[in-house]
């Protein structure tokens, strides 16, 4: 995928994360990445959580690519573009191609 392309999707994604992003106290707001094994897709989520209250995930992007190149590019460009925290789900002993740096440092619970 080219350049263009690249960041189209990363400003789509930032921009869906801004719209749900409410600025309230007391609450964590991060990305969650996954890597979905079966359908070969990265899934993008927008994640918020209230002091004291379950964790809440809202459905931003599905990304067809899945290319681990193309996919640390893409999150260095959100990286650039937004401070929300990124976190990874289903990439443990997944190696970033370009950094040679574990992706997932430890296996979540869901996993």
């Amino acid at each position: 995928m080219n350049e263009q392309i690249l960041k189209r999707e990363a400003k789509l994604i930032v921009q869906r994360c801004q719209d749900q992003f409410k600025q309230k106290r007391q609450t964590h707001y991060w990305i969650k990445v996954v890597n979905d094994h079966y359908d070969h897709t990265y899934n993008f989520f927008f994640n918020y959580q209230r002091l004291h209250q379950v964790e809440r995930s809202v459905p931003v992007r599905i990304i067809t690519e899945s290319d681990l190149q193309w996919l640390e590019l893409l999150i260095q460009e959100i990286q650039r573009l937004t401070e929300f925290n990124i976190e990874y789900e289903g990439f443990y002993h997944f190696l970033w191609p370009n950094a040679q740096r574990p992706i997932q440092k430890r296996r979540n619970q869901a996993e």
